[in-house]
């Protein structure tokens, strides 16, 4: 057989295999259709300064409940009427202030418990849906007796936080242990979630693991230790996204056991970039601005559906202005669209937009996202966007 031919055979083979692998892993990319519109005044600015917003339907109405950490106050917008309805003002309430409680998260269990966490004083208060604090839980007490060298106390970041069992009555938390997340290895070989037992004040479990990737990794990722995990009671599991890991990770509840790893990869993601293990502030921020991530993950209670959130790679320097991009404002993204089964549906894209990837917010309709007005930062226009089959 001419050594040509065989060569040519050889090089379209693997040119077709490449281009199948490529073709299987890649995601649909998810048409949608906008079947709701609606602005709101936003005088507070909670969708400016809030990470932690919540749907909240009712057989009358539906609500929204945002935490405004910068403002230190909680607000109700009924969506029907489009206006605030209440608003919270935790450092002027005396029962708040007599119990140091300055707000980090918090959990809408329902109308008469909605879980407050205040990190600094490591206390949870709660709250019904009037304002009026029922109660507060010291974490104190509970964490200085639970000796374990892989745990500190009770953490938070942007991402969220607090998760309450109503069934065991457990509080679930995130844990931070006694080490540098910038440049210790070991950091990344402790676990991230704590479990407060609320009727006998002690903490009762401790778990979640990063993934190998970031265990096993020599170089340091940028802000790995913000992962997501959303606690699914009644399938008694919990699903891990990590910010730089293609994969996702389903567990059992209270546990280490690892029931499924998902490729969740994104179509525009590819390799990230490490850096060193150490705190170098130009670094760091070098990667926010340039690199993408799986930002978070959401769950739609109401369409049993997963998003997983991308934020794609962008220049250092914006063309148009010449000046350094900003590493979260105006970024190109994505949701990876996945059924209660963590199965891809696809991926919806956001090019060029003019939406915020930091509060997506699950809706009965679909995915509702919002912008800010270009005439007025107070007004706050919000779509709802269904996936077209």
């Amino acid at each position: 057989m001419n050594l040509r031919f065989i060569y040519v055979l050889i090089i379209s083979f693997s040119f077709y295999t490449c281009q199948k692998e490529k073709s299987e892993n890649s995601l649909k990319i998810l048409k949608v259709n906008t079947v709701d519109h609606f602005t709101i005044n936003d005088p507070n600015l909670m969708f400016k300064y809030s990470y932690n917003v919540d749907l909240i339907k009712t057989d009358s109405t539906k609500f929204l409940i945002g935490l405004i950490n910068l403002h230190d106050k909680m607000e109700i917008l009924d969506l029907k009427n489009q206006s605030i309805i209440k608003e919270i003002y935790f450092s002027e309430d005396p029962s708040f202030i007599k119990h140091d409680l300055m707000i980090d998260d918090f959990y809408y269990h329902n109308s008469d418990s909605i879980f407050l966490y205040s990190y600094n004083s490591q206390k949870i208060g709660v709250i019904n849906s009037n304002g009026d604090l029922t109660s507060v839980i010291s974490l104190a007490e509970a964490t200085e007796k639970f000796h374990s060298s892989d745990f500190m106390n009770p953490s938070a970041t942007s991402r969220r936080n607090i998760f309450f069992d109503s069934k065991n009555k457990n509080i679930l938390l995130r844990s931070i242990p006694p080490l540098n997340f910038y440049e210790s290895k070991a950091f990344y070989n402790k676990p991230f979630i704590v479990s407060y037992d609320t009727e006998n004040n002690e903490m009762n479990h401790l778990f979640g693991l990063f993934s190998d990737p970031i265990r096993e990794g020599k170089d340091f990722l940028t802000f790995d230790f913000q992962n997501s995990f959303i606690v699914n009671f009644e399938t008694n599991s919990y699903i891990v996204s990590h910010r730089r890991d293609h994969s996702l990770y389903e567990y059992e509840l209270y546990s280490n056991n690892l029931i499924k790893k998902v490729n969740s990869k994104s179509n525009y993601l590819e390799n990230f970039k490490l850096v060193p293990r150490k705190f170098d502030s130009q670094i760091i921020s070098d990667v926010l601005v340039k690199e993408g991530n799986y930002n978070n993950l959401v769950f739609n209670k109401y369409t049993d559906e997963y998003y997983r959130i991308v934020v794609h790679n962008q220049d250092l320097i914006n063309k148009d202005t010449r000046r350094v991009n900003h590493p979260f404002n105006d970024r190109d993204f994505s949701v990876i669209v996945l059924d209660r089964e963590l199965v891809a549906k696809g991926e919806i894209v956001f090019k060029d937009s003019k939406f915020n990837y930091f509060k997506l917010i699950p809706d009965e309709k679909g995915l509702t996202v919002f912008y800010r007005d270009n005439d007025n930062e107070n007004i706050i226009h919000f779509e709802t966007f269904q996936i077209i089959d």
